[in-house]
């Protein structure tokens, strides 16, 4: 399938809305009946600062990606990433996942920052070497497991706890990871 990315801006909210209703999960966990409408957070992650990427195919969008450029460092943080489930075992190259990480990343390294850091579920099936692969540009990038936090904790950090988490406990075990991207040429 051949995709088109585009960043996305407030005026898209009702698509995000749509892609990300179409996840029964997030970070393998069932999402809440009563949560609030992802549609308003995506609002306001974009009104703080947070840039967001979508993969569109027949004019629909199937994937997206939200960072957060960290203001005072050569960083951002990956907010989330989402695709439209296609009833098959996990491929982002299908989905659209690594056609919208690419334009993302693309964004971040345009500005200099070439450490992303994120949160992931830590369940068995997550695994760093399944899940990077296929991943575009970043599966170019060197992986770290900084820490391992618990459901419904903080990380032991303040600093991942504010730029990573938005200062809410993780809904499940997880994963704040680091991905740094490759060196290129000497220095």
């Amino acid at each position: 399938m051949k995709f088109t990315t585009r960043p996305l801006s407030i005026a898209d909210s009702r698509e995000v809305q749509a892609c990300y209703d179409s996840q029964p999960k997030l970070m393998l966990i069932e999402k809440s009946p009563d949560e609030a409408p992802y549609a308003g957070v995506f609002e306001q992650l974009l009104l703080t600062g947070c840039v967001a990427f979508g993969a569109y195919a027949n004019d629909e969008l199937r994937a997206f990606v939200v960072f957060w450029p960290w203001p005072s460092l050569p960083a951002s943080t990956l907010v989330l990433m989402v695709n439209r489930p296609d009833g098959m075992i996990y491929n982002p190259e299908r989905s659209g996942l690594q056609a919208a990480l690419d334009a993302g990343i693309a964004s971040m390294e345009a500005e200099g920052r070439s450490s992303i850091y994120f949160a992931r579920a830590a369940g068995g099936r997550w695994k760093n070497s399944t899940i990077k692969r296929r991943l575009g540009r970043l599966s170019e990038y060197h992986f770290l497991a900084v820490e391992r936090v618990e459901g419904g904790k903080l990380a032991r950090f303040p600093a991942f706890n504010q730029l990573i988490l938005g200062g809410r406990p993780l809904r499940g075990d997880a994963i704040i990871g680091h991905a740094l991207a490759p060196q290129v040429g000497d220095f």
